[in-house]
């Protein structure tokens, strides 16, 4: 009730006490909810941020592992595809060349020439064929690219041309050709060896056992090639 002189009541008076203390507990109960709320927030932000991080590790180890087991096939190749086969063929054309040398030595006229033949068609070019293909086909496997890689090219692209001439016409005659490249087996073993001393680094396998009568080591430069 409110009286002529503008005062409150007594009854207008507890009235308006009791809206100030529900504002009171309104205000004071939106406070108490934003206390035990925002903690939950926090809480829940800070366990997505560390999903997110645990998939990021997650995705960056997986990353490296693939990346490892790339470089791991491609090493394999390089053996498999390339420097065991061509090491397989020259060491082949050696051991042939020196066999016919050998046979050679004590023959003369007409055996001579068949004896010669012989080796020529039935191992020697055929053996220059292949290993001259795989060093013109399968290059992008190679590590570096020694001069004696150039020099047996040279020497093939040459050497097989002029036999296949004497063998088809029998037109005798003497041309200086490119000579057989002497570092060619050993810088294929070289560099054999190195492939195989990193695939084992990257299985981590100890050390590979020095074998005797293989080079002991190659210079690699920080391009990745390799000076042997």
């Amino acid at each position: 009730m409110i009286c002529d002189d503008g005062d409150l009541g007594p009854s207008d008076e507890k009235l308006y006490s009791i809206s100030i203390l529900r504002r009171l507990r309104a205000v004071s109960g939106n406070s108490y909810e934003r206390m035990f709320v925002m903690p939950q927030i926090i809480a829940a932000l800070i366990g997505a941020s560390a999903v997110g991080l645990g998939w990021l590790v997650t995705f960056l180890l997986q990353q490296h592992s693939k990346s490892l087991e790339q470089r791991r096939m491609f090493l394999i190749r390089q053996m498999e595809e390339f420097y065991y086969p061509l090491l397989a063929l020259v060491q082949k054309k050696i051991d042939v060349q020196t066999m016919q040398d050998q046979r050679l030595a004590h023959e003369s006229g007409t055996s001579w020439v068949t004896i010669f033949q012989h080796f020529e068609d039935n191992y020697t070019v055929p053996l220059m064929l292949q290993i001259g293909e795989l060093l013109r086909t399968k290059p992008y496997l190679a590590i570096d690219w020694p001069p004696s890689f150039d020099q047996y090219l040279h020497h093939e692209s040459q050497s097989v041309p002029l036999y296949d001439l004497w063998r088809k016409t029998g037109i005798p005659g003497e041309i200086e050709t490119v000579r057989w490249p002497p570092t060619i087996e050993d810088d294929i073993k070289a560099r054999k060896n190195l492939l195989e001393t990193q695939l084992k680094r990257l299985y981590k396998i100890g050390p590979p056992v020095q074998q005797r009568g293989m080079p002991t080591k190659i210079d690699q430069r920080p391009d990745g090639k390799v000076d042997g």
